[in-house]
């Protein structure tokens, strides 16, 4: 009678002990563990990171992950590279990913192949200035890129290339999920090919057939484009013109 409770007591002490060793191995091992899992969330949204360096902070929840500056490349679509020059922290929202920030990065785009665009007037007027190529293009890249389902991203400073060359400044960039697709909005932007403008700031939604931008100048000149038909061989682009409000 007495070696029953004796064999309950030594069975509830042996799951304690694995208990405890698997904790304390979970709490040693955090940053390996978290290092892989990044890993393998960027690999699901087409990401090529090396290398994944995560920090997991001793709290409860754990939250923000950090992660080590790192460039990450894209084999598909206009993204060619994202490089964060600072750490990238994650936000957890329960047990999943909430806001993902950092305070630079650089984002590389692809050269687009030339496409047939249909302009109104006023586009093919800014196409005089140049106004036209870079501000199409990045049209089109947001409505092939809205398909990605990303979690809200923010980033203090963001540099645009294209083929290698800078071509647009944000400040305060955000990009967020929408129902159609993604918004994206930037307090300065500083474009190169319209400096005389000035800087603006921009608020975009884009779904995978259409995009609209809204820049709001600080010469108080509003500009806003919409793209239609973005998939289609030759797309509709609208350039329009006013005061801001």
């Amino acid at each position: 009678m007495r070696k029953r409770p004796r064999r309950i007591l030594w069975i509830v002490a042996t799951v304690a002990a694995v208990f405890v060793a698997l904790l304390v191995g979970a709490v040693l091992l955090r940053n390996p563990i978290a290092s892989f899992a990044a890993k393998r969330v960027m690999e699901g949204h087409g990401l090529s990171c090396d290398p994944v360096q995560s920090r997991v902070p001793f709290a409860i929840p754990p939250s923000p992950i950090e992660l080590a500056p790192m460039r990450c490349e894209s084999t598909e679509g206009p993204l060619r590279s994202i490089r964060f020059h600072t750490p990238l922290y994650v936000d957890l929202d329960g047990l999943g990913i909430g806001l993902v920030h950092s305070e630079s990065v650089t984002i590389a785009l692809r050269a687009r192949p030339h496409r047939d665009i249909e302009l109104n007037t006023f586009g093919d007027m800014s196409s005089i200035v140049g106004l036209d190529e870079p501000a199409v293009e990045l049209m089109l890249d947001s409505a092939e890129m809205s398909t990605r389902k990303l979690p809200p991203f923010l980033a203090s400073r963001a540099n645009m290339l294209r083929a290698g060359r800078s071509f647009a400044t944000l400040r305060d960039m955000r990009v967020g999920p929408v129902r159609s697709g993604m918004s994206i909005s930037a307090r300065h932007m500083s474009v190169g090919q319209i400096a005389a403008l000035g800087d603006a700031s921009l608020r975009m939604t884009a779904s995978p057939d259409r995009v609209f931008a809204d820049f709001h100048f600080h010469s108080m000149l509003r500009l806003k484009i919409t793209t239609e038909r973005a998939r289609a061989r030759r797309p509709n682009v609208r350039f329009e013109i006013g005061v801001a409000e």
